[in-house]
């Protein structure tokens, strides 16, 4: 057997890897009572990374890529009609990099003085899930 690799042995192509896929197997955080409580998986740790995702503002924790969270601090002080298709934009972009999100749906927006609420429902591998989020502007 040679010291050095050839080109065949350093072939890397579709057919020769295999795609794992990472599990869902997580910390359980109680949101209301702000502990971690033991573990979670699948829909119920779906729902947490929606959650966080939403909830983590872009580029403001160094702890984070920048390929997570949104951003909405920008929106303050902007005009709804502006807001409400960059909020459907920047909600649908952040959650899109995790691969067990297939799509955002059945939107909704409600304003009420300088808030936009928004309903919408997010399509993963595991079910439908009903999410909202409060942006002030």
């Amino acid at each position: 057997m040679p010291l050095i690799p050839t080109r065949e042995a350093l072939d890397i192509t579709a057919a020769n890897l295999a795609i794992a896929e990472n599990p869902t197997h997580t910390y359980y955080w109680d949101i209301y009572r702000g502990r971690i409580r033991g573990y979670t998986d699948g829909l119920e740790a779906m729902r947490q990374t929606i959650h966080h995702i939403l909830f983590t503002e872009r580029y403001a924790w160094p702890i984070y890529s920048h390929n997570y969270g949104i951003e909405l601090a920008d929106l303050f002080g902007k005009p709804v009609t502006y807001c409400i298709p960059k909020i459907k934009m920047r909600v649908t972009e952040a959650l899109a990099w995790d691969d067990r999100i297939i799509d955002v749906t059945d939107w909704r927006f409600e304003t009420e003085y300088s808030t936009v609420k928004t309903w919408f429902v997010v399509v993963t591998i595991f079910d439908n899930i009903p999410a909202e989020l409060e942006v002030p502007i």
